[in-house]
Formats: structure tokens, sequence, C-alpha cells
């Protein structure tokens, strides 16, 4: 998406092949037009983050000054969360310039959250602008990171992903500590059910996370104790290349 691309012979060909590529293949009434170093971008597009995307693409390409975004938003039916990941896993799996297996997507009340490591920037924005051109989306947070999977110090990782379990759980998550020693996460404290006691172990785990410990109780509003479902036995620990889901 970085990359500019020549205009020269078929600008207008160009334009609609660059829009196509950054993920608006889906907008069926696109229309555009490049002359004289001005490039014309009307019809319409299911959100604002389409309008967007669209102006960017078109300013990028080689010999154009200026962009007339005359884009409408016609937005689609609301879709479920999670129709919108498996939508989005599916287009950053088809997409060249992004490794989907160092990618995390979670959705919650139709807002993107991306995690992980891209190799470039380029494959970091790549990744932005499909999950923007999902239908339903109506907001994205790019929380990738740009460059080799390199340990951050372990409160570092400590803190990260306690803010990942905030984001999520929100006041769930209040009474919950995190601690991170040689790749294993231990969670402590309680929380109010069992779900929500699952869930904070799912976020947990990241691309250099090896085992995580969770010492969380379930203590409901009644004072009650409950006892933590029994482990499931697993051949492995989640990879680099699993996806988190939650």
């Amino acid at each position: 998406m970085n990359e500019r691309a020549s205009s020269h012979g078929r600008p207008r060909e160009v334009l609609l092949e660059r829009l196509a590529r950054g993920g608006l293949a889906a907008e069926r009434e696109l229309m555009v037009d490049v002359r004289g170093g001005v490039a014309h971008v009307g019809g319409s597009v299911t959100s604002v983050g389409h309008k967007r995307l669209a102006h960017r693409i078109a300013s990028e390409m080689e010999g154009v000054r200026h962009v007339v975004n005359t884009l409408r938003v016609a937005p689609v039916a609301v879709m479920d969360d999670g129709s919108i990941r498996e939508h989005l896993l599916a287009a950053l799996a088809e997409n060249p310039a992004v490794d989907e297996m160092t990618i995390y997507v979670d959705v919650a009340s139709c807002v993107v959250h991306l995690r992980g490591v891209a190799a470039t920037e380029s494959a970091r924005c790549s990744a932005e602008d499909e999950a923007w051109a999902t239908p339903g989306v109506r907001r994205v947070i790019n929380g990738i990171h740009v460059g080799s999977i390199v340990p951050p110090g372990e409160a570092a990782l400590a803190s990260e992903i306690a803010q990942a379990i905030g984001d999520r759980l929100g006041s769930k998550a209040a009474r919950i500590g995190v601690e991170v020693r040689a790749g294993i996460v231990r969670l402590t404290g309680s929380v109010p059910s069992e779900h929500v006691r699952a869930a904070a172990e799912r976020l947990a785990w990241t691309p250099l996370v090896t085992d995580v410990a969770n010492d969380l109780t379930a203590i409901p509003d009644d004072g009650a104790v409950i006892a933590p479902a029994p482990e499931q036995p697993t051949d492995r620990a989640p990879t680099a290349g699993d996806v988190n889901v939650v």
C-alpha cells in the first residue's frame, strides 16, 4: 500500500486495481477518473473507513496532486461480531502483504482489535485496511507492532496483557493481577464468574507466552466460591500461529 503505483498510460485502471487490492473489491459502486493530476473518486461505500481508505489509496498514486472524494457512505446491515471476525480472518489469509499467522483478531461490539507483529509498516497498514474493509466494522484499534518478535521486559509484557484483559472485560477485570516470569503468565485475584475466569486466561495467551497459570478464583456477588472447571488436556501450548479467540 505504501508503494506508489505508476499511473502512466492507464491511470484510471491502475487506480481501480489499487482500490481492489487495498480491500475495496467488494464495493461495486465505485466510480473513478484521473485527469491532470487530479483523482476523482465517487459512488458509494459501506463505511466511513472505506471512504478514508479510498482517499488514501488515490493520493498515493504517482502523479496525483489532489483527490476529489465524493463517495457517499451507505452502511450495510449490522453483522454480528463472530461474522465480522470470520470475514476478516479470511481476507487476511488471502492478502499477500499480510502474514496473518502473526496477527491476532478480536471483535467486540463491531470494534476490531488487532494484535501481533508485522514484518513491515506496509503490512501493518494493510491489516488495518482489511479490517476497515470488513462489512459492519465501526472502529479499528490497531495494536500490531512492526519488527521481529523480540521479547519485551517481563513487566512490560505483564502490563500489555493486563491492558488487553481490562479492555476486553472492563470492570470484571478490576481484581485481576498479572505477573510474567520466564514466559509464563500467572493470573491472580478474583473474578465474578467462571466464564470471566476462562476469558481472562484466553486473553493472556500472546505469541510471546509459553504457558498461563490461572490462579483466579471465581466469586460471584453472593460471595460463594466457584471451583475452577477441570482443565482440558491439550497436546501442545498455543503458538504464534494460533488465533486467539475470545
